[in-house]
């Protein structure tokens, strides 16, 4: 039976990690989303955690500040 997983992470700077609250054996889709303007490129996804950069949605410039982002994954 698929586990889903959801959460929210907020923390400085524009590389990330993402750690699930409980690792998959099998890993269907993850993926991450942040409000605003702030553009989300994911760039490693694994069992236990998801890597991210935040860019700030008009360029390609990273996102310097503080920025919500929410995490969903799905998998067993």
């Amino acid at each position: 039976m698929p586990n889903k997983q959801w959460g929210k992470y907020t923390n400085s700077g524009n590389d990330r990690v993402i750690t699930y609250p409980i690792a998959f054996s099998e890993l269907y889709y993850a993926n991450v989303i942040s409000p605003d303007n702030c553009e989300t490129f994911v760039y490693g996804i694994s069992s236990t955690n998801i890597n991210y950069r935040l860019c700030n949605g008009y360029n390609d410039d990273r996102w310097n500040g503080t920025q919500t982002s929410r995490l969903f994954a799905v998998g067993r």
